[in-house]
């Protein structure tokens, strides 16, 4: 930017590259001035609107609208319903019957708009790609790649809801399967919420990921094990349903949801190294110190020093406590 104001200032006589002294400053403050018009253009206009930045904006708020989409679908999981797939709806359960299909109706939109923003990122892929980066090249393979599993989960979300449908799980299926494994699939959802939203913030704050993330997949298969317990169990059990009723559309349509599941939790522990492979890893001992804003190791140590007090207070103490009962026995 003051490289022609130098110019004009270090000029030679000879050259006559400018009049009088006072032509010279008033050619090297318009030269400064379009230097500053320039430098406020880029920073206020141009910079902020960079493709790859408006990519990384645009991704996180794509896994927002997944974990929203996501939170629906365990809402529409979690009640049970006691109307017929077809059939007359009775006045008690009106009011049921409309907040789930109103659930449903939001669940479609937000699946429609998520679409529409994930076929807009393909230009913003392509504009990235094109922009001049001082860091190196701009790795818009991992970006597809990553588009791509976005994709994948998006269509196993819409899957697992046309699964359970518009009404829900019938109740004897909420009893016999959905009830035992409340825990595991409360596990899981909060583990596929917690990583939907390390993601987001990954991507919109373009800074490190932990070292060591929960694994959706881990969970998943906790949740598997104990549905197929579940399942041997309702075998056996002569209250529980017998083997036709397992393999009734109610029940089918439950193994279908939770097959669409693990494959979305599948791709959500694929999208963790491709974050890795974009932004870095924070290893453990940065991450405390990070955290702490000192040094991890004279914190640990400080702590050491305070337990291994803390410890010999209480040995003392026991001691005393110790040697006064024997001077009561004695002394009786």
């Amino acid at each position: 930017m003051f490289t022609p104001s130098i110019a004009l200032r270090d000029a030679p006589p000879s050259q006559n590259l400018a009049g009088g002294p006072f032509e010279r400053a008033y050619k090297a403050f318009v030269v400064l001035g379009i230097g500053c018009g320039f430098v406020f253009f880029f920073s206020v206009v141009l910079y902020p609107n960079m493709a790859r930045r408006e990519l990384r904006i645009q991704l996180s708020k794509v896994f927002d609208g997944i974990g929203g989409i996501y939170h629906c679908i365990i809402q529409l999981n979690s009640t049970d319903s006691e109307l017929p797939p077809t059939g007359p709806v009775s006045d008690a359960m009106a009011p049921v019957h409309s907040e789930a299909s109103r659930l449903v109706s939001r669940l479609k939109k937000a699946e429609g708009h998520l679409q529409l923003s994930i076929v807009r990122l393909q230009p913003l892929l392509q504009f990235a790609a094109l922009e001049p980066r001082l860091a190196g090249p701009f790795q818009a393979d991992t970006y597809r790649k990553l588009v791509q599993l976005i994709q994948v989960m998006l269509d196993r979300l819409i899957t697992a809801r046309l699964c359970i449908g518009p009404t829900g799980f019938s109740k004897e299926v909420m009893r016999d399967l959905m009830g035992p494994t409340f825990e595991p699939r409360h596990l899981m959802h909060a583990t596929i919420r917690n990583l939907l939203y390390i993601y987001s913030s990954a991507l919109l704050s373009n800074k490190e990921l932990p070292n060591l993330l929960p694994s959706a997949v881990n969970q998943r298969e906790k949740l598997f094990t104990i549905l197929f317990e579940t399942l041997t169990k309702n075998q056996i059990d002569i209250t529980g349903p017998n083997n036709r009723d397992l393999h009734t559309s109610g029940y089918l349509r439950v193994y279908a949801y939770h097959l669409s599941m693990r494959d979305f939790t599948n791709k959500m522990d694929e999208v963790a190294p491709l974050l890795k492979h974009l932004f870095g890893e924070q290893e453990e001992l940065a991450l405390l110190e990070a955290i702490s804003g000192s040094d991890w190791s004279e914190t640990s140590s400080i702590i050491e020093e305070e337990l291994a007090e803390m410890v010999e207070q209480e040995g003392e103490r026991i001691q005393g406590g110790a040697r006064l009962e024997n001077e009561v026995e004695q002394l009786a």
